[in-house]
């Protein structure tokens, strides 16, 4: 695990080989070095295990983000009446092209190296207040709604499987087939959850509405840790969305489903409770209005419907994901011990069911944001 990016990486980029350097830490996929004194530059080695087409993550990010710098310059009313906007704090990663005017660059061993501008700011820390709740969902809401026009061409598909529940299962059965007797028996509690609640996800999900899934640019990686906070002395939330490299077509409601997701499992880490599969309903409406409101008309009430079913359906991914590693010690895409696997997936698994035995009040809950929209 390198400490520093290679001199000449840096060299690419205009800094010294002596340039301070600190490794970021968390972040599993990518190398991420923050470089400078005071920092100005992030420098990120992009994986090309995780992702199946790693030049095609920069195709998008470089599509992407042209497309919000246009949109931070600019507005329009109607197709007619393009407007200049006042500048605003920036909420999102701008690409530094190196030295030669590229947005990315080969080392010798074919990794994909490139440069983004250093926002301040830090992962919300400690129990979320519901304003900052609301205000994370909003971000995300709004990154839905400025990417919603970025439709022609697609965004390349750039890992192949991801948010693919029949090839994630796929992943899991062969897993199962070859894992040892003794392993198997330790993840068959987990294996019989997993069924229960993907059972119970085709099914509500087979009776959403047409329209509620539809295709479009989404985010794909709405955690927590995806948002950097920064403190304001009026109250309101000030914070930039990062890591865009899974963006690509998807459905608005995993970006939501995601985002409670990790609400719900960071509410749970800082209260001390257990992984039960107890779910806070009251977190629901909060994440819901935020995300709603942040991505105004860009997101249809037909989408909406989709929220209550997207968490469950979020989780079971998670977890099957989990699980097929801790059946399978030699999986290409491992990143943690078994144990550590184990214990991810029994987590994401009992928060879908939790989710699910909460499914009627969360229903409720998004017709009633919805008719007061």
């Amino acid at each position: 695990m390198p400490q520093r990016p290679p001199p000449e990486i840096l060299d690419a980029f205009g800094h010294p080989r002596t340039v301070p350097v600190h490794r970021a830490s968390g972040g599993w996929i990518n190398d991420t070095f923050i470089v400078g004194e005071p920092r100005d530059l992030v420098i990120q080695r992009v994986s090309g295990v995780y992702f199946t087409d790693p030049e095609g993550v920069m195709e998008n990010l470089v599509r992407i983000i042209g497309h919000l710098e246009w949109r931070a310059r600019f507005s329009t009313t109607n197709d007619d009446e393009i407007t200049p906007r006042e500048s605003e704090p920036r909420w999102y990663r701008s690409v530094i092209n190196t030295r030669a005017g590229k947005p990315y660059l080969f080392d010798e061993n074919g990794d994909i190296w490139r440069g983004l501008n250093y926002i301040e700011g830090r992962p919300p820390q400690g129990p979320l207040t519901i304003q900052q709740t609301v205000g994370i969902a909003r971000l995300y809401g709004r990154y839905l709604a400025e990417v919603a026009d970025l439709t022609d061409p697609p965004l390349r598909r750039t890992v192949d499987w991801f948010r693919d529940l029949d090839a994630i299962e796929a992943r899991l059965h062969s897993a199962r087939a070859t894992a040892p007797t003794e392993t198997l028996t330790q993840a068959q509690p987990l294996i019989e959850l997993r069924n229960q609640v993907a059972q119970a996800v085709a099914e509500h999900t087979a009776a959403l509405p047409p329209g509620a899934q539809r295709l479009r640019p989404v985010h794909n990686d709405t955690k927590l840790t995806n948002v950097l906070l920064r403190p304001t002395t009026n109250g309101t939330i000030d914070g930039s969305v990062i890591d865009l490299d899974l963006s690509m077509d998807g459905i608005a409601a995993h970006d939501f489903g995601d985002l409670l997701r990790s609400v719900s499992q960071h509410a749970r880490a800082h209260a001390g409770s257990p992984d039960d599969g107890e779910f806070d309903h009251s977190l629901f409406a909060p994440v819901a209005a935020g995300f709603l409101a942040g991505a105004g008309e860009s997101l249809t009430e037909l989408e909406a419907l989709a929220f209550p079913i997207a968490g469950p359906r979020v989780c079971l991914e998670l977890g099957t994901r989990y699980l097929t590693d801790f059946l399978n010690p030699d999986a290409p895409l491992r990143l943690i011990d078994a144990q550590t696997a184990a214990i991810k997936a029994g987590r994401n698994l009992k928060c879908a069911a939790g989710m699910l035995a909460s499914l009627p009040a969360l229903e409720r809950t998004i017709e009633e944001i919805l008719s007061n929209r």
